[in-house]
């Protein structure tokens, strides 16, 4: 298996980056020390657009075409028609999933596509887009054009000699290099996995900023953190990394939970490139987004009691928080367990074990413990915690959402003291 081209460890004793790292930045110049407008230090490379041959075409029956690109991309449809008859209307079934075989599911269900458009040939023209939805150009520069996910097309309607060569997935993606990363095992499902990992960081890069899919087109800070991760893994390009969690920096989104990600993709972009020049740039922001504001006595963060102050929401850039987790608890008044005054990093651990586990009924810890992200470095292993919550007859426990982010509460509560007590690095000075 080969890994990302750079990388970096951060020892006791500072920063070390391997060789790798070093390339990155001789090969990857759009990287400067000067802000560039709107507050990025990256500049993006442009979108591509990779023509994708189909594995399959069938002729279902006279004039109806089945096609199968293989694998979902979003990208576009083109069609090239060698004698086209004027006036003559094809129309065109696009989508992620079958109903049946070699048959486009009208009816997917969920956030999974489907399309139902057409293309009426004109004289004189061989090659058509075929057009898709009003929402399929979002954030689209118009010589690429609007882009939808799927892997399968039904023609109805097809000319004679319409075949496998003259049928194109367009498909849009940011810059990346096929070969940087390999895997292969014994199991050919495990490969299959791992396949449909490394496209899909790939094919979900089409908008040039890391977003939360096709459902709603939009970069969010946990989403794009997993997806940062994700193509440090898979390809040596560090600008659209960059550029995501820079551009969330002044366009954040509402739930609580997520801001504390753009510190999470801070920290990353610096351990895998060693480039100080995002943090330096945006290190008040950071420091504000570390939720630091919300702090209380016993080291925890609210934004209930009390409610969240307007100077927290002018310095994290977002008007109002929601908190993302809100299941139902009971109706209490919060109490301030006595605690001793341990280091920052220390302190909020010391008072989740206080008033959470000793005191389970004194704080509403779904919302107070520095947010869902950092909820569990305070307890012992989940089969306890589970155990626990069944003799409670809790429905919810910390089973629904709180366990998923084990490994993300460990990196942010590895990050530098200095970011959460709001002290100046030594490198920003």
């Amino acid at each position: 298996m080969k890994f990302p081209l750079f990388g970096c460890v951060v020892p006791a004793t500072g920063l070390s980056c391997s060789a790798g790292a070093l390339l990155a930045a001789l090969f990857f110049p759009a990287i400067s020390h000067a802000a560039a407008p709107e507050r990025f230090t990256v500049e993006r490379f442009p979108i591509q657009v990779e023509r994708i041959s189909p594995v399959e075409v069938t002729e279902k029956e006279p004039g109806h075409l089945f096609v199968d690109f293989g694998q979902v991309s979003f990208g576009g449809l083109e069609l090239t028609v060698p004698n086209p008859q004027p006036g003559q209307k094809l129309t065109v079934l696009l989508g992620e999933a079958l109903s049946a075989p070699r048959t486009v599911n009208p009816a997917p269900g969920g956030s999974v596509r489907f399309l139902s458009t057409g293309v009426t040939l004109q004289a004189g023209t061989t090659t058509y887009r075929v057009p898709l939805g009003p929402k399929d150009g979002r954030w689209m520069a118009p010589q690429i054009g609007p882009v939808m996910p799927f892997r399968y097309v039904e023609i109805e309607g097809a000319p004679a000699g319409l075949d496998k060569e003259h049928i194109r997935q367009l498909a849009a993606h940011y810059p990346f290099d096929d070969g940087a990363a390999q895997f292969n095992s014994s199991d050919p499902k495990l490969n299959a996995i791992w396949n449909l990992c490394h496209h899909t960081i790939k094919a979900t890069s089409f908008a040039g900023v890391f977003i939360d899919g096709d459902r709603e087109r939009k970069p969010y800070e946990a989403d794009a953190y997993f997806a940062q991760l994700g193509w440090y893994s898979s390809t040596p390009d560090v600008t659209l990394p960059r550029y995501s969690w820079e551009y969330l920096i002044d366009h954040p989104t509402w739930p609580t939970e997520w801001i504390l990600f753009s510190v999470l993709m801070a920290w990353n972009d610096y351990v895998y490139t060693g480039d100080t020049s995002g943090l330096k740039e945006f290190y008040p922001d950071l420091q504000a987004k570390s939720l630091i504001g919300l702090e209380r006595p016993d080291g925890l963060i609210s934004t209930k009691v009390p409610p969240v102050p307007p100077a927290v929401s002018e310095a994290i850039h977002i008007k109002s928080l929601r908190d993302l987790v809100d299941w139902p608890a009971p109706s209490i008044t919060p109490t301030m367990p006595p605690v001793s005054t341990p280091p920052p990093r220390a302190r909020p651990k010391a008072s989740m074990k206080s008033s959470s586990i000793r005191q389970p009924a004194s704080i509403s810890t779904a919302r107070e413990a520095l947010t869902a992200p950092c909820t569990p470095i305070s307890f012992p292993s989940p089969s306890g915690w589970y155990r626990r919550s069944a003799e409670k007859k809790s429905p919810h426990g910390w089973r629904d959402g709180t366990w998923r982010a084990a490994s993300t509460a460990r990196n942010f509560c590895s990050m530098p003291s200095s970011m959460k007590a709001g002290a100046t690095p030594r490198w920003l000075s």
